[in-house]
């Protein structure tokens, strides 16, 4: 599976992804949410032109760090919404 085939990606996608190699702006634990949900569905979820940043991370910087793939499995802080 890759980043861009539509499908919703898993944790270890999202750390391979961010520079750090930690998924860094997600408010919890990608994956842990409700099943078949993701980011994008998320009310947290804001879209910032090309990126995307969740609401619910405590300190969201302006840089790649804390940038979220809105096509990730939610977390259990998801809540039903579409703001991306």
């Amino acid at each position: 599976m890759t980043l861009f085939d539509g499908q919703p990606i898993t944790e270890k996608e999202v750390a391979r992804a961010t520079r750090s190699g930690k998924p860094g702006g997600y408010a919890d634990i990608p994956g842990t949410g409700p099943v078949g949900e993701m980011c994008k569905t998320c009310a947290s979820a804001i879209r910032y032109g090309a990126w995307a940043k969740c609401c619910l991370y405590p300190y969201p910087t302006h840089g790649r760090a804390t940038d979220i793939l809105l096509r990730t499995l939610a977390c259990r802080k998801w809540t039903k919404g579409e703001r991306a």
